[in-house]
């Protein structure tokens, strides 16, 4: 019975050792886990600040910008886009949007009616060297310095456009809107509501080649073309089955003669074609 007794207290004693260790070999391992935890921490941390004072030093002259969005337009390529969104009001497009934009970051922007869309003029040539003075489709051959312009050709290709806010799709993060003047495709940096202290607080000034009044007078369908804009309004994207959206749109494109310089001095009666809406 001692025996037995001395056996059983052993067995205990030893049991107790072997959890005791186990308990501290477990509670070492968390210690460890949590070290290298707030190691990684700092060490991120520290990178992260680094990174940060690197990109904006005088250096690098670098800023991270990334897309939250593609604006989706009617106007597939460069030639048939319109120069301001002002001159084609009636033009649809869709900015769909994607992280990190979420439904909660457009809680409140319905209660606009216009907001401005930072995009990037991502069907522009690029070029290395950046010429100093361009020719802007009003001035007709005369050439302006680059920073007077809205052209794409500039040191970094940004556009900002105003446009009409139709919709916010908060489920799908879509915003309908109107007024644009991108292509197809093109990415969208930011978007910022229009607020009245966005007007300007006087009376503008702008260059005479700017307020000069080049438009046609008025576009023409003939029979044969209104009746083919009939069957193509229902392919068109943006337009689907609205004809006479469609007839608007492409008429306040038309008026504005989106032809270049030089086929606006040509005397060749040549077809000018653009893509609309994925038609031709």
């Amino acid at each position: 019975m001692v025996v037995r007794v001395a056996w059983v207290a052993g067995a205990s004693s030893g049991l107790c050792l072997c959890l005791w260790a186990w308990r501290r070999r477990v509670l070492q391992m968390v210690e460890e886990e949590r070290r290298l935890r707030l190691e990684e921490r700092r060490g991120r941390t520290r990178a992260e600040i680094a990174l940060r004072n690197f990109k904006k030093s005088e250096r690098s002259g670098f800023l991270p910008v990334a897309k939250i969005g593609v604006l989706r337009t009617p106007f597939v390529k460069r030639a048939g886009t319109p120069r301001q969104g002002g001159v084609c009001p009636t033009s649809r497009g869709v900015v769909e949007l994607e992280a990190p934009v979420t439904a909660s970051s457009l809680e409140g922007l319905e209660g606009f009616s216009f907001v401005w869309v930072v995009f990037e003029f991502h069907a522009s040539t690029e070029s290395r060297r950046v010429a100093s003075k361009v020719s802007p489709p009003r001035g007709y051959g005369k050439k302006v310095g680059w920073v007077a312009t809205r052209s794409p050709h500039r040191a970094n290709p940004l556009g900002l456009s105003l446009v009409r806010l139709d919709r916010v799709d908060s489920r799908r993060l879509r915003l309908e809107v109107s007024g644009v003047d991108a292509c197809d495709g093109t990415p969208v940096l930011d978007v910022k509501p229009w607020v009245p202290w966005d007007a300007p607080f006087e009376t503008p000034r702008v260059p005479e080649w700017v307020s000069r009044q080049d438009s046609l007078r008025e576009t023409s369908w003939s029979p044969e073309a209104a009746s083919q804009l009939e069957e193509l309004a229902a392919l068109a994207t943006h337009y689907e089955g609205d004809v006479e959206g469609a007839r608007r749109a492409i008429g306040e494109l038309l008026v504005q003669d989106p032809r270049n310089n030089r086929a606006r001095n040509s005397r060749a009666t040549a077809a000018y074609r653009i893509e609309f809406g994925g038609t031709d």
